[in-house]
């Protein structure tokens, strides 16, 4: 989908703008064998949602975590030896 707007006299298109899938017209669903099913990628597509808006457990912590260890400065893991 796109959608057009005339901006300092020209025209912007706006391109990939997502619709709904109650939106959608046409949904086949498994049409052809896939490498997960169909759950699988309704998770996994909560899951980039919830990623691309701080909503996901890297927010809780865990990313930032084994980044601390990781680089070996956080304050919280004292305890965890270093890599670098």
């Amino acid at each position: 989908m796109s959608k057009v707007r005339v901006e300092d006299a020209r025209e912007r298109v706006k391109r990939g703008l997502r619709r709904p899938q109650s939106d959608w017209k046409v949904l086949l669903k498994d049409q052809h064998e896939g490498d997960i099913t169909w759950s699988e990628f309704e998770r996994n597509q909560r899951v980039i949602t919830n990623n691309a808006t701080n909503k996901g457990s890297a927010v809780a912590g865990a990313v930032p975590l084994a980044n601390c260890t990781w680089r070996g400065f956080c304050a919280v893991v004292a305890a965890v030896p270093s890599c670098t």
